[in-house]
């Protein structure tokens, strides 16, 4: 069987660049410079003149007639007055389905330009066979099939773990690889390329330039993110079963000599594997498929008797008789012994079945490099990736010895599965994971337990260091315990700077007897599912332009929390607070962001002093409490369940104050949230700096009223008993109110409040 002759070597993507004139409705206007134009349907629609209709050969949805979708023609990253489309909603779609359908045994390239203008965005560049949904085009239709996705966020961004970081405010190109099989239901569904925007991404994401190109290429993806998604995605970490797909793989990823056609690539793997000729292209396959089936594993270790550091080198490996890349005939286990630093300098990318790098030993990848461990890697020195990558994403990845470091530089990617990491060996003052520079991604997502429980056994400080910077992404998502260092002295510090973005994950055990000093700071931002600090925890925001959010719940047991002037803090679950020393709660400069997606408590801890300034550094205050998002409303409940020790006489309750901050004000609802106050107090500065009493603003004889775009209630209405549960109970205690409100009020003063609005 022959390979098939490529139709189409030119884009195929109609108005693929979006500079196409937007369809219009009477009375709208194409979008000029400098404007954004969102898609309309409905001459109803407020501002109706002021939108576009849609797209020119592109598919959307709407919702109520209007869609917070469009075109651009801001200038963006060098785009000057050229135009380009933007998605605002969440899982929403933008598609094309192409003139082309799938056909056995060619290639796909599909390609994008993404660009975001600020943190926490994130989305999918996606290539289907099929086509959208006649009735909701965010959906395909039965039976359609996803070939490939490539997936994007900027820094700050938490719902997935991204395949490419995008900068802020620059745009980043990228690509999805697909090789079509010989049979199977992909064949003949048409292709459709789709941009999605992920929920909760936080404002809108911009697409330019897409493309899509049929053929048969006879070179690898360039650069290491297309690499490692095409190995993964088209040729998995497996032999492909079908005998033309061997043959393309073969070619691809054994680095054979370049063929321009298809004949000639069929002829060129064939010729590289056997010194026997075949005539016909049957007994050329029925070749290739005794060969592919002949490999073996060999085992070979790291000499360095050439005298250099070069992998590719065979005189550096005993035995010494070919380089240890997966081929063919044979796959290898490989092993750096401790004491030797290995340059991976394989032109390309190139496979191996198993690697050990020995406690004390060193492994560079050279720029544009990839390598692959299909089966077992047993990482114990310095694994160092530079523009490259490096993956092993298998349930028998591990960490070995106790001083293993990892290294990611410069748009570099490193995906490890290891569950556990000992670094009580490690030197000290250095860093034992870090991961730097736009793009750059450490995937150690399937961590769980950390233990950096050394001890120096002396006085002196020292410290071991996690480190996201310069636009980075550090993904620990799956870690929820961590030993620290046994000597007080000493420190671990888990640190996102410079636009740097740090993943954690559930964490739930934090124990040693050093701190553990989790610190944002020049713009780095640090994201948790949820957290439970101990007394050796030290959270710190150091500066206005950084952040850590937990997306669940934050307990704040003991330890510290210290948040500089204008920095942030966001939680999208319940904020517990069990200090008792208001020094380890410093926070009264910074804002405290409730944003999550149901009922929020926040734990109120001040001493109640009444409408003035309470000193008692910082009364376990506040700058601003955020409560929601617009068009993302929250509730959010006061409660007094912890005595942080300033409860008053017969057990007044605890209060909570809102300092303001450059002139603004102290308290903030956004659009539709809603704060119920329970009765306790809240105190906020105004921009004027008068000190001023909630329960003031809402007036006696009432239980609610509208502040700031959002609701603010003293009790929840229907909860007649004030137990914050809306039962049976509640209509028992109606009942009585009206038969006798005077005695009611006497029998329950609380319960009624609720009732005099």
């Amino acid at each position: 069987m022959l390979l098939a002759t490529p139709r189409v070597l030119a884009n195929v993507l109609v108005n693929g660049d979006f500079e196409a004139p937007a369809i219009l409705l009477p009375g709208q206007s194409q979008v000029g410079p400098g404007q954004s134009k969102l898609l309309v349907e409905g001459e109803a629609v407020p501002g109706f003149e002021s939108f576009i209709h849609s797209i020119p050969s592109w598919i959307n949805s709407y919702s109520g007639g209007v869609r917070d979708a469009g075109l651009r023609r801001i200038d963006f990253s060098g785009s000057g007055t050229s135009q380009y489309a933007f998605i605002n909603n969440w899982e929403t779609r933008l598609s094309q389905v192409s003139s082309i359908s799938v056909s056995p045994n060619y290639s796909y390239k599909a390609t994008i330009d993404v660009g975001m203008g600020g943190a926490s965005k994130g989305g999918k560049f996606q290539l289907w066979a099929g086509r959208p949904s006649v009735a909701n085009p965010d959906d395909f239709e039965p039976g359609a099939i996803l070939l490939g996705e490539i997936t994007v966020g900027s820094a700050g961004w938490n719902g997935f773990v991204p395949d490419t970081l995008v900068p802020i405010n620059q745009w980043t190109t990228v690509t999805i690889y697909y090789f079509a099989p010989n049979t199977g239901s992909v064949i003949g569904k048409p292709l459709t390329v789709s941009c999605l925007t992920s929920a909760p991404s936080k404002g809108p994401i911009w697409w330019d330039n897409a493309s899509l190109i049929e053929g048969i290429s006879s070179d690898p993806p360039t650069d290491a993110i297309s690499r490692e998604v095409s190995i993964y995605n088209n040729f998995a970490s497996t032999i492909p079963t079908d005998a033309i797909s061997r043959e393309v793989s073969l070619f691809n990823h054994l680095s054979l000599n370049s063929a321009t056609d298809a004949n000639s690539r069929e002829v060129s793997v064939f010729n590289n594997l056997t010194s026997t000729s075949a005539t016909d292209a049957i007994s050329r396959e029925v070749s290739l498929l005794n060969y592919l089936e002949t490999s073996g594993l060999v085992y070979v270790i790291w000499t360095g008797l050439s005298g250099t550091e070069s992998y590719s080198n065979p005189g550096n490996w005993n035995p010494s008789s070919q380089v240890p890349i997966n081929n063919a005939f044979n796959e290898f286990n490989v092993t750096i012994p401790t004491g030797f630093t290995v340059h991976d300098d394989w032109s390309g990318f190139g496979t191996v079945t198993d690697l050990t790098l020995a406690p004390g030993a060193n492994l560079i990848l050279d720029p544009g490099r990839v390598l692959l461990v299909r089966n077992a890697a047993n990482i114990g020195g310095l694994l160092e990736v530079g523009n490259a990558t490096f993956m092993c994403q298998t349930p028998v990845a591990s960490f070995i010895g106790d001083a293993a470091q990892l290294r990611v530089t410069d748009s570099g990617a490193l995906r490890f599965s290891a569950t556990n990491y000992v670094g009580r060996g490690a030197p000290y003052n250095s860093e034992l994971f870090s991961a730097s520079g736009g793009g750059t991604i450490l995937d150690l997502s399937s961590l769980e337990s950390f233990d950096d429980g050394w001890d120096d056994e002396d006085g002196a400080a020292q410290f071991h260091t996690v480190v996201a910077g310069d636009g980075a992404l550090l993904d620990l998502s799956g870690l929820q315990s961590l030993i620290t260092p046994a000597q007080i002295e000493d420190r671990i510090d888990f640190i996102a700077e410079t636009s740097g973005a740090l993943r954690l994950g559930a964490f739930q055990s934090i124990t040693g007897a050093a701190l553990a000093r989790f610190i944002a700071r020049d713009g780095g931002s640090i994201t948790a599912d949820s957290m439970s600090t101990s007394e050796v925890t030290l959270i710190e925001v150091l500066d206005s332009i950084s952040t850590i959010s937990i997306e669940g719940d934050f307990e704040l047991n003991a330890g510290s929390l210290l948040l500089a002037s204008g920095a942030s803090l966001s939680i999208g679950g319940d904020f517990v607070n069990h200090l008792s020393n208001e020094t380890q709660h410093v926070a009264h400069e910074a804002i405290l962001q409730l944003n999550g997606q149901g009922n929020q408590q926040l734990e109120v801890a001040g001493v109640d002093f009444g409408p003035t300034d309470p000193g008692n550094e910082g009364n376990f205050g506040l700058a601003q409490l955020l409560i929601g998002e617009l068009d993302h409303p929250t509730t959010v409940e006061l409660l007094d369940g912890v005595d942080n020790g300033n409860r008053g006489e017969n057990a007044q309750p605890e209060a909570l104050y809102l300092f303001g901050i450059a002139g603004l004000e102290g308290y903030v609802v956004a659009n539709g949230s809603t704060l119920i106050t329970h009765g306790l107090k809240v105190y906020f500065r105004d921009e004027i700096g008068q000190w001023i009493d909630l329960d003031d603003l809402i007036g006696g004889g009432r239980n609610m009223m509208n502040l700031n775009g959002g609701v603010v209630m003293r009790e929840r209405p229907g909860d007649c008993n004030c137990d914050r549960i809306l039962d049976m109970a509640d209509v028992t205690y109606f009942a009585e109110a009206l038969v006798d409100s005077d005695s009611f009020a006497s029998a329950h003063p609380v319960a009624i409040s609720w009732l005099q609005i």
